[in-house]
């Protein structure tokens, strides 16, 4: 969709965890060339792009306290989020 970049300009992380994917998702690449921390499932292939906790963060879905932990964390780290974006845009 065209309105795409803008809606992922709204949020300091982008998080998608589907698992149903079958490649690499465009808006998971817009949100590192915005700048976003990003988040996927450690069980699709955009897990590959991301290398964990340089550019962004690949989680496994069984473990929702520590996701809770790493969102809580960057969402009350604006420094960490900028530092985080800044890898993830070098590596889109």
């Amino acid at each position: 969709s065209e309105d795409l970049p803008d809606y992922i300009g709204l949020g300091d992380i982008f998080i998608n965890l589907n698992t149903q994917t079958t490649g690499l998702e465009p808006s998971l690449l817009e949100a590192m060339v915005q700048k976003r921390v990003v988040v996927a499932s450690e069980n699709t292939p955009i897990s590959s792009l991301i290398e964990d906790g340089v550019d962004g963060f690949v989680v496994n879905l069984n473990h929702w306290e520590e996701l809770q932990n790493l969102l809580l964390r960057f969402l009350e780290d604006e420094e960490a989020r900028k530092e985080l974006g800044e890898r993830a845009r070098s590596k889109a």
